[in-house]
């Protein structure tokens, strides 16, 4: 537990060091890219589905955010960043919807492991549908955001720091990096977006590793235990699903091991709900805690994407956790598809395909998008 957390603290910092490594080119390329909000949204969406991690997503962005890479005016840095964080979070959904089809060969799991895995993708797509318009027209996420970093202490004047990660950390990351650079040349190319790979693939790594740990406890366990410990109550499994993926640092893994609890029939959907909400705000610690770590010289924007991303999904769960009827509409969207994946299994398929890839694809590309990339 102990080594993996350090690789994931590690990975933070070493994708900080690597993305402002790669210079003004690349953000002349990421200022175009993100002027559209809604091309930016379907990219943050593609990008995640590819890498099946909002949490690489996020510190990705934050890292280039508080590197200056974005725009140089923190107000429209944020807001340009903000379509990409909405879009990781939908675009993480895609590993539990892979996850069910580990159970295409039994026509009610895969009902069942559909509906569970979707009601992921229906609480992000309910949540964008109704906070990016808000977000555009009055900046609901940004503005709080931006006036919430600017009052911490970090990446200010007297700030405090992390002398603990700038101590123990920073020290074996800047070796790696200047292995790297050693290795490559100074002159080369090569060195950030090897130095970007190598920290990507450790947080991969780290994040896997902590995943297991909670694997190795769900393994097993009986509905009555599940229900007594985790999804008895509403609140109860949504605070678990906070606390548990705050932990494990994956919404995407925590939903996943959902999947296969409730095609089995060990949690039902109704009561997964409420945690899968609560992983999406757990998962947010990834990029607060990137933000904190970054480098670069705009610290306080990089902390008001992270919190950009806190904000949305409390947003997300304040319009669809309390009120019991409202709670229950993302429940039967996701049976009413698991219902059409009963009748014909290839459905879950197409679903995966059109709503993760085609669509976000066409969308780019009829933004131009991918001329600049």
């Amino acid at each position: 537990m102990g080594l993996s957390l350090f690789t994931f603290l590690l990975s933070l910092k070493m994708m900080g060091g690597s993305l402002f490594l790669f210079g003004d080119e690349t953000a002349r390329t990421l200022i175009e890219t993100t002027a559209n909000p809604f091309m930016a949204l379907f990219l943050g969406l593609l990008a995640t589905a590819i890498l099946q991690s909002s949490s690489a997503t996020t510190t990705m962005i934050v890292n280039l955010v508080t590197a200056g890479m974005v725009i140089s005016d923190p107000e429209a840095t944020i807001s340009a960043a903000v379509p990409l964080i909405l879009g990781a979070n939908i675009g993480t959904t895609i590993t539990s919807s892979i996850a069910s089809l580990g159970h295409i060969t039994s026509k009610s799991e895969f009902r069942n492991a559909v509906a569970g895995s979707t009601i992921h993708d229906f609480f992000n797509i309910i949540s964008v549908l109704v906070i990016f318009p808000l977000e555009i027209l009055f900046g609901v996420l940004s503005k709080p955001a931006l006036y919430f970093a600017n009052l911490l202490p970090f990446g200010q004047e007297g700030e405090i720091s992390l002398n603990v990660l700038d101590h123990t950390i920073r020290p074996i990351s800047d070796a790696i990096l200047h292995g790297l650079l050693s290795l490559v040349g100074t002159e080369s190319k090569v060195l950030p977006v090897l130095a970007f790979v190598f920290s990507l693939g450790l947080l991969f790594l780290s994040l896997r590793s902590l995943a297991g740990f909670f694997k190795v406890w769900v393994r097993g366990k009986t509905q009555q235990t599940l229900d007594r410990a985790i999804f008895g109550r509403p609140w109860k499994s949504l605070m678990w699903g906070v606390g548990l993926t705050a932990i494990i640092q994956s919404s995407s893994v925590m939903t996943s091991l959902i999947v296969p609890m409730v095609a089995t029939g060990k949690v039902t959907l109704k009561k997964a709900f409420p945690f899968v909400m609560g992983a999406n705000i757990g998962t947010t610690t990834t990029a607060l805690i990137a933000s904190m770590v970054a480098v670069g010289g705009h610290p306080t924007a990089g902390i008001a994407v992270a919190l950009c991303h806190l904000l949305f999904n409390v947003y997300g769960v304040l319009l669809l956790f309390p009120v019991r009827k409202i709670r229950a509409f993302p429940v039967w969207l996701a049976n009413k598809l698991g219902d059409a994946t009963l009748n014909n299994r290839i459905v879950g398929v197409i679903y995966i395909v059109v709503v993760f890839f085609l669509v976000p694809f066409i969308m780019i590309l009829l933004s131009g998008g991918f001329r600049g990339l």
